[in-house]
């Protein structure tokens, strides 16, 4: 079974120059002047570990403190010959009900395998 080394939240996760992961805008909060609120882009990024050459199937999800899931990924990903695999997943249009802690959870035949706390804060509009 595969297991998750490291995940991040951040507005674009992507494989660089040599499979090197990247991320850009690393980020687990989240502020807004209205709810609901739609946040266009999440990227998230993990590195699996698994058997060499194995098809790590997954689903990636946002879920509300209540575990009622938002939004979510499905799919497969295959593993070097190292076990290793990166996955740049992201959600679009992720609609927000509410002020509060969010999750965004990886799991793999139905196991999970890493969790990330996002919170989202209602801010005062500018009266600039």
């Amino acid at each position: 079974m595969a297991t998750i080394d490291y995940m991040h939240l951040c507005d674009h996760a992507f494989l660089g120059a040599n499979a090197r992961p990247g991320f850009v805008g690393i980020f687990d909060v989240i502020y807004t002047q209205t709810f609901p609120c739609v946040y266009h882009l999440l990227s998230v990024g993990a590195r699996f570990r698994g058997m060499p050459n194995e098809i790590i199937p997954f689903v990636a999800s946002v879920e509300a403190s209540d575990g009622e899931v938002i939004k979510k990924l499905e799919g497969a990903i295959p593993a070097d010959r190292n076990g290793l695999a990166f996955l740049a997943g992201t959600f679009l249009n992720i609609n927000f009900p509410s002020a509060g802690r969010y999750h965004v959870t990886i799991t793999s035949a139905g196991k999970p395998l890493a969790s990330q706390a996002l919170q989202l804060h209602q801010i005062e509009p500018s009266t600039r």
